[in-house]
């Protein structure tokens, strides 16, 4: 849900910023005109980056707020399946399928698996190193030996998985 709340952010404030933009470089290039063309020059690009991403922006907005709402419905209200969240946001099975497979792309749902139909919580533990008990053939020591490349801690002999 972080991520998704600071990508919101982000995208708000850019969606803003060339909202006002925007607004302001209407009459700045009337203003302007014939007497700063370097200002004029800078009210249009304004005005041009405004009238055409300043839309694409608000909508990307939208369908964050919108994959917003199906995260919330995970994380606070416990719906997990296809079916029924598709019932509480009221849109199609289909976009459902979707909108979870785009929050789960975007890391925006972490910790989930997704079989198509269900959200199940991901309960596997991360591997942890294959330690091994053997005796050193140089000096007798017992020593704890993990994965890779391993020395006698008390003679400095090297020692692999494969000793006894």
């Amino acid at each position: 849900m972080k991520t998704l709340k600071k990508d919101k952010s982000v995208v708000f404030f850019f969606a803003m910023l060339l909202s006002v933009l925007f607004v302001v470089g209407i009459p700045g290039i009337v203003f302007t005109a014939g007497r700063l063309p370097l200002l004029m020059a800078l009210f249009i690009a304004c005005v041009a980056c405004g009238f055409y991403v300043m839309p694409i922006l608000w909508v990307y907005y939208g369908t964050l707020c919108t994959l917003g709402r199906l995260v919330y419905a995970v994380e606070n209200e416990y719906i997990y399946t296809v079916k029924d969240l598709s019932v509480y946001l009221n849109k199609s099975e289909e976009t459902v399928r979707d909108e979870i497979n785009k929050c789960i792309q975007k890391r925006y749902l972490q910790g989930y698996l997704f079989d198509g139909v269900t959200l199940k919580l991901n309960e596997n533990k991360k591997v942890g190193k294959t330690v091994k008990t053997v005796v050193c053939s140089g000096c007798g020591a017992t020593v704890n030996i993990t994965d890779g490349a391993n020395r006698c801690e008390y003679c400095g002999k090297p020692i692999s998985m494969n000793d006894k």
